[in-house]
């Protein structure tokens, strides 16, 4: 079974670490001390979706990817910027964005690009649809 792209091992793997730093925080917390976490081989590094108020289009771009990944079998990388960009009439750009209008945006417009045509940028830029 898998776990995202994560096989099974990685994830016990991962599970274990995270039950055992879990409980060395809770026990470092209680006694009032300060403790920096850094990045270490099982973090997973995020996309840069907190720079701007953008995370609706991310999560709204998440849901399509996985609707295409049942429909078609395969994962495609869609397109966030272009949701920021281009769907002013439906979303508050930067400012966040409502669920459905957003998919009203991607039916009449017939979908959204990849993200490798148009990679996400972190900020409110001019619509750049060919």
């Amino acid at each position: 079974m898998k776990y995202g792209w994560w096989s099974t091992e990685k994830y016990i793997m991962v599970f274990e670490k995270m039950g055992k730093d879990s409980r060395f925080l809770k026990n470092i917390t209680t006694r009032n001390q300060m403790y920096v976490l850094g990045l270490n081989r099982l973090a997973d590094l995020t996309n840069e979706k907190y720079k701007t108020m953008s995370c609706w289009a991310f999560s709204i771009v998440a849901a399509v990817e996985r609707i295409n990944q049942i429909a078609i079998g395969d994962v495609i990388t869609l397109s966030k910027q272009e949701l920021v960009d281009c769907g002013t009439t439906y979303d508050d750009d930067c400012n966040g964005g409502l669920m459905d209008y957003v998919f009203q945006f991607i039916i009449s417009n017939g979908g959204i690009n990849t993200e490798s045509h148009y990679p996400y940028k972190g900020i409110d830029h001019v619509c750049d649809l060919i």
